[in-house]
């Protein structure tokens, strides 16, 4: 027999969770077991790349940066 049970919607931590693993922020401690879950398993599921995730001070950093072009487009 097979099992045709509906998919479960996902909480509001889960669904936080899930951004923040896709975005590759850190789990928040304050969210639920199930959020914890849901998490661990789509980090696990994501292609791992040594690749550093900047964080907010480095894109502030890459923001103030000077241009390497010093005259505007004509």
């Amino acid at each position: 027999m097979i099992n045709t049970r509906q998919p479960k919607a996902l909480t509001h931590d889960e669904k936080k969770a899930a951004d923040a693993a896709f975005s590759g922020r850190p789990f928040n401690d304050a969210w639920s077991g199930s959020a914890r879950a849901v998490y661990d398993s789509i980090v696990k599921a994501l292609p791992h790349a040594d690749v550093a995730i900047p964080t907010p001070s480095h894109v502030e950093d890459s923001a103030e940066a000077p241009s390497a072009q010093s005259e505007p487009l004509q």
